[in-house]
């Protein structure tokens, strides 16, 4: 004794469809498109739980933990790094050292003296300086 055959508006219609050579109908379309929907939102929840199980098992690092491993990364790197690479590797290396070691007076250094005012300032000095040496040349 066979099976009843499954009603248009399912996946076992549109598959019955293909499977005469037929062209599905709009139902069986649909119902075709919502299984796929479904099978790849499956398919998504599946990565994503094996993710968060993955990162349960990794331990907890600490950040001078983290610090140390991104150093040994980039020192690996930097062997095998093209020319180009070089220089932003040897950037990255010396920024983990700098806070390595605690050093945070580097990073947060400024370009332009704090005495200063900035560079914006420095060039409006400059165009004074400018505009009161050719008012003096003038007389």
């Amino acid at each position: 004794m066979s099976k009843p055959l499954q009603p248009c508006g399912t996946e076992a219609a549109y598959r019955r469809h293909l499977y005469h050579k037929e062209q599905p109908c709009e139902a069986c379309k649909k119902a075709s498109r919502a299984d796929w929907k479904q099978r790849q939102e499956k398919k998504k929840d599946a990565q994503i739980l094996k993710t968060l199980q993955v990162a349960d098992t990794l331990p907890v690092l600490d950040e001078k933990q983290i610090l140390e491993e991104t150093l040994k990364v980039l020192r690996a790197q930097l062997q095998d790094a093209p020319p180009q690479a070089v220089a932003s590797i040897a950037k990255g290396i010396r920024d983990t050292l700098e806070a390595l070691r605690g050093d945070t007076e580097k990073q947060g250094k400024k370009i332009v003296d704090k005495g200063t005012g900035g560079l914006i300032d420095e060039i409006a000095r400059a165009r004074a300086k400018r505009k009161e040496r050719i008012a003096n040349t003038a007389l």
